[in-house]
């Protein structure tokens, strides 16, 4: 398609009469958060993308550019290529093919609010808003959360023995009894993050293990939805145990090591550095650093994965870095 504009040497799109900026883009982006991060009670949809809340914020789109920046951003949404549309950062990805894909069914974006209705663009929005989320992993014998705000400021961090199920057959109302008083004890937040397993279905010694995570993952997706969502609106997501461990390079081939001296550095940055990469309260510092005193036979895997897991989706997901 022959597109009338140019990617000129700034990150930003130029055709007559209105040039195109990255910051309007930018601007575009964290409009569609900007109400709820400064809201006192914040209820962030993960799912869910027609909220009340959503709308309002949708309305205030238009009101960010005059119309010649609006004719400008709409110009470039309805007629650059897939390739053009990702040299824009915040558009890389599947955020781009879901734009075309979305003109193409739809037809051209009449306004920045039908922006919205395209998968993915409003969900990431809405996950760079967030303020605090649970973490949770589970295993074969336990459960494990941390809670941590943006700062990556550790809020909660536990874990609770239970879920010895793997070996028999058990009904769904078994593992019912089981999570539901685990979930009880979680802190309330805007989103919380499952661990999906990595372990691969060719393997068929695996999957009794396999099937109870897969059965873990669902019973507690439905409810955390139920605890914790308001107004209808899904908290819930899976994070893919693999992808953490590239992101902290705890990768060996396929498999995934362990992330227990990478959570003991954290520790030992939070007592030490100014600006640590994760933050502990002082007065658990000594708490958990005792919990690395066990031996290897009482290792806690689910509990330094929960951590790191957080870490990672605050990194990977919400802390979007300037082009």
């Amino acid at each position: 398609m022959n597109v009338p504009s140019v990617l000129m040497a700034g990150g930003r799109w130029r055709f007559f009469p209105v040039p195109l900026r990255w910051s309007s883009f930018q601007a575009l982006r964290n409009s569609c958060c900007r109400k709820k991060s400064t809201a006192s009670k914040k209820s962030i949809p993960s799912v869910a993308f027609c909220d009340k809340t959503t709308k309002e914020s949708e309305k205030a789109l238009d009101k960010l550019f005059s119309s010649e920046q609006q004719a400008s951003i709409l110009h470039v949404l309805n007629t650059a290529s897939n390739n053009e549309l990702e040299a824009f950062k915040s558009l890389r990805g599947r955020k781009s093919i879901n734009l075309v894909e979305h003109r193409k069914k739809f037809g051209p974006f009449q306004n920045l609010e039908s922006l919205m209705n395209v998968p993915l663009f409003q969900y990431k929005t809405t996950v760079q808003a967030v303020n605090s989320i649970v973490s949770i992993v589970f295993g074969t014998r336990r459960i494990a959360w941390a809670h941590l705000d943006r700062k990556l400021a550790v809020l909660d961090w536990q874990h609770k023995e239970c879920c010895h199920l793997v070996k028999g057959t058990y009904t769904s109302s078994v593992y019912l009894e089981e999570i539901s008083p685990v979930v009880s004890k979680m802190p309330k937040a805007d989103f919380y993050v499952l661990e999906k397993t990595g372990l691969s279905l060719q393997n068929s010694t695996l999957f009794p293990i396999l099937l109870h995570l897969h059965i873990m993952e669902a019973m507690l997706y439905a409810l955390l939805n139920t605890t914790f969502a308001q107004h209808g609106q899904h908290q819930v997501l899976s994070m893919n145990r693999n992808a953490v461990g590239k992101h902290f390079q705890l990768m060996l081939g396929d498999s995934r090591t362990s992330g227990k001296e990478l959570v003991k550095q954290f520790l030992s940055d939070a007592a030490l550095k100014e600006e640590p990469r994760v933050f502990f309260p002082s007065d658990k510092i000594v708490h958990y650093r005792h919990m690395f005193s066990a031996t290897d036979q009482y290792r806690i895997e689910e509990l330094y994965d929960s951590l790191l897991q957080a870490v990672a989706f605050y990194e990977l997901a919400v802390f979007d870095p300037e082009p």
